[in-house]
């Protein structure tokens, strides 16, 4: 199968079918999307925290994963590189600590889109 990882207008139409999904097991911390059931582990993007992924508190960890979780969705590293900061502070921030089953493909796309930037780059 193969994964469109949002480069094309196409691939950010409502309806996507990807969930995120992060979760505390007894060796730590894990994220992984799930496309159409099948689980593949999200990719760390730009990862500056020593800590990992982390969710339910604000710091490095949380906008390492809302940089991962908005290049995942959008396709572009340089878009989740300009608004990392505000969806960790508004959406990572708040998910619970113990773990999450969260947003459509199409809803992380619009947290940008909300604040006024663009999907993707022309």
């Amino acid at each position: 199968m193969t994964i469109d990882k949002g480069n094309s207008p196409q691939a950010l139409q409502p309806g996507w079918r990807v969930v995120y999904v992060g979760e505390r097991r007894a060796e730590g911390r894990r994220v992984v999307a799930v496309v159409d059931g099948e689980e593949r582990p999200l990719r760390a993007i730009g990862a500056s925290s020593a800590v990992g992924f982390v969710w339910g508190r604000p710091g490095e960890g949380a906008r390492d994963l809302a940089r991962s979780v908005l290049a995942d969705a959008t396709g572009s590293p340089v878009l989740a590189e300009r608004v990392h900061r505000e969806f960790a502070w508004d959406v990572i921030a708040h998910l619970p600590g113990d773990g999450f089953r969260s947003a459509w493909r199409s809803d992380v796309v619009a947290a940008p889109v909300a604040r006024g930037v663009r999907p993707y780059l022309t």
